[in-house]
């Protein structure tokens, strides 16, 4: 079996040296033993949970429908 040498950066695993395989191959790479593996479904909550906070929804400035409707028909007009 071949080893191909990479480094594990910003959640990826970059290989070292140059690899010649097709686009999408699909490769299995041990891991060391001291290093605890995450399921996915605890991987995507994990990401899920850095991602919490993040996302910048703009300022609300209508607190009912009516208020949002307006709000909306102001910044986007109204088209419908």
């Amino acid at each position: 079996m071949n080893t191909i040498p990479a480094v594990f950066e910003h959640g990826v695993f970059r290989p070292t040296v140059p690899v010649s395989l097709p686009e999408g191959t699909r490769v299995n790479i041990p891991a060391p033993k001291n290093v605890p593996l995450r399921s996915q479904s605890q991987s995507a909550r994990q990401s899920f949970l850095q991602l919490i906070g993040s996302v910048d929804l703009g300022h609300a400035l209508g607190t009912n429908n009516a208020e949002i409707d307006r709000d909306l028909s102001r910044e986007y007009g109204n088209d419908r």
